[in-house]
């Protein structure tokens, strides 16, 4: 049996989900990704801590965002397909 010399580091989630404090439609994306067992691979990055994140998503959120592909709020579970497969395919 061969071990590793190193602690394997958890994978980087390669999604980010952009939210803000006290936003319901946050919210909501949140628990659409638990129930599709989708939140390990999510990142959650609120926007109010960078003047460039708000205005770039001010109005916008929830964001998922995967590379250069983002998806506006409302987003569904065949959306989230689409992206998990695009995200494989990098």
């Amino acid at each position: 049996m061969c071990f590793w010399p190193f602690p394997r580091r958890p994978a980087k989630p390669k999604w980010v989900l952009y939210t803000a404090p006290d936003c319901h439609l946050c919210d909501e994306a949140r628990a659409l990704l638990r129930r599709r067992r989708l939140a390990g691979r999510v990142r959650v990055v609120e926007i109010t801590d960078s003047i460039e994140l708000l205005r770039r998503y001010r109005r916008r959120i929830p964001v998922l965002a995967a590379g250069a592909t983002e998806l506006d709020w409302p987003f569904g579970a065949a959306e989230l397909e689409v992206l998990a497969r695009v995200v494989e395919m990098r």
